[in-house]
């Protein structure tokens, strides 16, 4: 059933290819601990709203925003950031999407990645880059997904203009982002200095009005901004304030300190209203 939803990519022409953007490398989370025994492989900060498990939250962020990006049968997707490809296969699965290519700057997230969709039979292609090796052929995809990793590419505005490029006409953009809540453009000095421990830069924190501004700057229209902070981020360190100490039991010698300190960011940025957790849609025109 899913082979046949899958079908080769088309060559990529190299007068028409153009590097993503480089990215910062996030706390490094152990994914196994993170899904807590169970066989999945997620990595990002889930939506849980109708969630009680890890594994359970962070498939329903990834079908929140597939749902958004209106993935349907015969879609080809950009994924960036694929992690150890488990959005991929759900949104192969769930919607039915044609093909998929992607890449994430982990070499070892890569090959695992590349082994469960082998074993899964997606013909999903998958590469190493952070900008300089992933490159990417104009007018080749119909939508570029960015699930909880755009915050970490640097810079953010060079990866709206890669997507634009990369879109077919009609095509769409949708990703989950920070945005600074502050109408200040400088994020608060407490903020800026956590902020590369959770793998953002400086330059992504920026306003939804900047933001917004960067996507119509890069041919974007129809920018849309959900806020889902209360579902991401308050769910997320509320979950890790919970889970940190049976974590640390499991793993003592590592892996739970990185689980703890991007709950408690999380935690720590929505309480104070530093930032929100967003899912931004925004669409190529048609010509």
């Amino acid at each position: 059933m899913l082979n046949a939803l899958v079908q080769p990519l088309p060559p990529i022409r190299p007068d028409l290819v153009v590097p993503l953007p480089s990215t910062r490398p996030p706390p490094d989370l152990d994914v196994s601990l993170l899904n807590g025994g169970a066989a999945t492989a997620w990595a990002n900060l889930g939506d849980w709203q109708d969630a009680d498990t890890y594994p359970e939250a962070a498939r329903h962020l990834a079908l929140r925003l597939g749902r958004a990006a209106g993935l349907g049968p015969g879609h080809r997707v950009l994924d960036v950031g694929v992690g150890h490809g488990e959005q991929i296969r759900l949104w192969t699965e769930h919607f039915g999407v044609a093909s998929v290519e992607g890449g994430d700057r982990n070499a070892e997230a890569v090959r695992r990645s590349r082994a469960a969709l082998v074993q899964a039979g997606l013909d999903a292609r998958v590469q190493v880059g952070d900008g300089v090796d992933l490159p990417v052929a104009g007018s080749s995809v119909d939508r570029v997904l960015a699930l909880d990793s755009a915050y970490h590419l640097d810079p953010r505005a060079a990866f709206f203009r890669t997507a634009h490029h990369a879109l077919r006409p009609d095509g769409r953009l949708a990703l989950t982002d920070l945005v600074l809540r502050s109408s200040d453009d400088a994020p608060p000095p407490l903020l800026r200095r956590l902020a590369p421990f959770l793998g953002v830069p400086s330059g992504n924190l920026i306003t939804e009005a900047d933001y917004t501004r960067s996507l119509l700057e890069a041919g974007f229209t129809e920018p849309v901004v959900e806020d889902l902070s209360q579902d991401v981020l308050a769910g997320f360190a509320r979950w890790a304030r919970g889970a940190w100490a049976g974590l640390a039991l499991r793993r003592p010698l590592g892996g739970w300190p990185a689980v703890a300190l991007t709950g408690w960011g999380a935690g720590l940025a929505h309480r104070r209203g530093w930032v929100s957790y967003v899912l931004v849609t925004a669409r190529k025109g048609p010509g």
